[in-house]
C-alpha cells in the first residue's frame, strides 16, 4: 500500500474494509463499475423470445438470478425465499444462471426438490451473453450473504429496466437506492416478502420502477462515465510527477 500513487476501489463498502485493514485513506478513490448500455437495455423483443424459449407465459411471474455456484451467493437463502413465495404466488417461475447451476449438481438438484419446486425452476448454467434473460424477468434477485464488493449483475439487470431485490452486502444498497427493495442477508422470509412487494405491483408500476432504475445506471454507472473518471484521474497522476 505504500507503493502505488494512487489505489482505487470499485465501491464505499471496499473502500471501508481496506481502510480498516490499514491502507492509506488518502491515497484510495472510489470509481464505480461500468455497464455498456449498448449492451445491456430494455427490450420487449428480447422478453418474448426468452420466454418462449423457456416455456414460461408471458403474464407468469419470473424471477432470477445471474451468479456461479459459490457459498457466498447464498443460494440456500435464495431457495428458501422460493419456498415462501411460490406458496403465496404459486404461478411464479424460477431462472438461475450461472457456472454450476444445473440439474446435475446435487446440491442445486436438492434445493429445488426440497423447495418443491420442480418443475418452476429453470437451471441454465453458465451462459455468455444474458441480456435477453434480463429482460425475460420481473424482478432479479442478488440473494449474497457475504463478500460482495460491487455487483455488477444488479447494474446490469436494472440497465435491462428490470427491478431488483437485493442483500444489504457490499455496495448493492447503494447502487438499487429507492428503485427495488433491499432486505438483510440470510433473511429468506424478508427476500420473500420483498420480492413479493414488487411482483404485487402492476405491470405498469413495475415498469416505472424498472425505468427508474435504468435511469440511475445511466445517471452513474455507464462504462463511458467510468471511463472518464479513470482518465481523469491518470491525467491527475501525470501532472503530479
Amino acid at each position: 500500500s505504500t507503493v502505488p500513487d494512487a489505489i482505487v476501489c470499485c465501491g464505499e463498502r471496499v473502500r471501508a474494509v481496506h481502510i480498516a485493514k490499514g491502507y492509506p485513506a488518502g491515497k484510495m478513490s472510489i470509481i464505480f463499475n461500468g455497464v455498456d448500455l449498448r449492451r445491456f437495455f430494455p427490450s420487449l423483443a428480447a422478453r418474448q423470445a426468452q420466454r418462449a424459449a423457456l416455456g414460461v407465459p408471458m403474464d407468469a411471474p419470473l424471477v432470477g438470478t445471474v451468479g456461479r455456484l459459490h457459498p457466498m451467493k447464498d443460494y440456500g437463502t435464495f431457495f428458501a425465499a422460493a419456498q415462501r413465495l411460490h406458496k403465496r404466488l404459486p404461478q411464479t417461475r424460477f431462472v438461475l444462471v450461472g457456472a454450476g447451476m444445473s440439474e446435475d449438481q446435487t446440491q442445486v438438484a436438492r434445493w429445488v426438490k426440497e423447495a418443491g419446486l420442480i418443475g418452476y425452476v429453470y437451471l441454465l448454467g453458465q451462459r455468455e451473453n444474458v441480456t435477453d434473460l434480463y429482460n425475460a424477468l420481473d424482478v432479479f434477485v442478488s440473494s449474497s450473504s457475504n463478500s460482495e464488493g460491487f455487483p455488477n449483475v444488479i447494474i446490469e439487470a436494472m440497465a435491462c429496466g428490470v427491478p431488483c431485490v437485493a442483500t444489504d452486502v457490499g455496495d448493492s444498497a447503494l447502487i438499487v437506492a429507492n428503485t427495488g427493495r433491499i432486505v438483510a442477508p440470510e433473511n429468506p422470509q424478508a427476500l420473500a416478502d420483498a420480492v413479493t412487494q414488487l411482483l404485487l405491483l402492476s405491470p405498469a408500476e413495475r415498469a416505472s420502477l424498472g425505468s427508474e432504475g435504468r435511469i440511475r445506471v445511466c445517471q452513474k454507472f455507464t462504462i463511458e462515465c467510468i471511463g472518464e473518471q479513470y482518465a481523469e484521474l491518470y491525467r491527475k497522476l501525470c501532472a503530479e510527477q
